[in-house]
C-alpha cells in the first residue's frame, strides 16, 4: 500500500513543478512582449529598406552559419 502513497506525492510535486513551469513561461513571455515592444518602437522610424537589409543580413548569416554547421558535422 505504500505505492499508493508514492503515487499521489509524486502527483503533488508534479503540480508543483507545472506550477512552477507556468510561472517561469509567464515571465519570459512578458520580458520577450517587452523587447518586442521596444524594438517596434525605435524600427517604426527606420526607411523600408534599412529594415529589408537588416533582415537579410540576419537572415542570410543564420543560414550561413547552419550551413558551416551541416558541413562541419558530416566531416
Amino acid at each position: 500500500m505504500k505505492l499508493y502513497r508514492k503515487q499521489q506525492g509524486s502527483r503533488q510535486g508534479q503540480q508543483e513543478q507545472d506550477e512552477t513551469a507556468y510561472r517561469i513561461a509567464k515571465k519570459i513571455v512578458a520580458g520577450q512582449k517587452r523587447v518586442a515592444s521596444f524594438l517596434n518602437k525605435k524600427a517604426s522610424g527606420l526607411p523600408r529598406w534599412v529594415l529589408l537589409s537588416a533582415f537579410l543580413s540576419c537572415f542570410l548569416s543564420t543560414g550561413a552559419y547552419c550551413i558551416y554547421l551541416l558541413v562541419r558535422a558530416l566531416n
